[in-house]
């Protein structure tokens, strides 16, 4: 099954988890595989500045590999500095939040 980008839309929020900014969100799983043990399988991008808020995964881990650019992530109280290539694992009972800081050169 080849599923396309295109033909997902995309889900805007507001403020992800208590943080700034937008966040756009194309779902690959849930919305071409509802029946799968997977819950979800997304693409994200996050606006330059915007941020998704601490939170912690009670019942599900998380797992985010950055594509491009680059910013700051929270991996329970750890502070990291993130770029293209990086992976963040979030397992059970851990928190994490995330910050898109683009530097800006004129």
């Amino acid at each position: 099954m080849l599923i396309r980008k295109r033909e997902i839309s995309s889900i805007e929020v507001e403020a992800p988890k208590g943080g700034e900014g937008k966040l756009f969100r194309w779902d690959y799983i849930k919305e071409h595989i509802p029946c799968s043990k997977l819950s979800t399988f997304s693409y994200l991008e996050l606006e330059p500045g915007a941020s998704i808020g601490k939170h912690q995964h009670t019942d599900n881990f998380e797992v985010y590999y950055f594509l491009e650019g680059s910013g700051r992530a929270f991996d329970d109280d750890n502070e990291c500095l993130t770029e293209a290539g990086d992976m963040l694992i979030t397992e059970y009972g851990s928190s994490h939040a995330l910050i898109n800081s683009v530097v800006i050169r004129f």
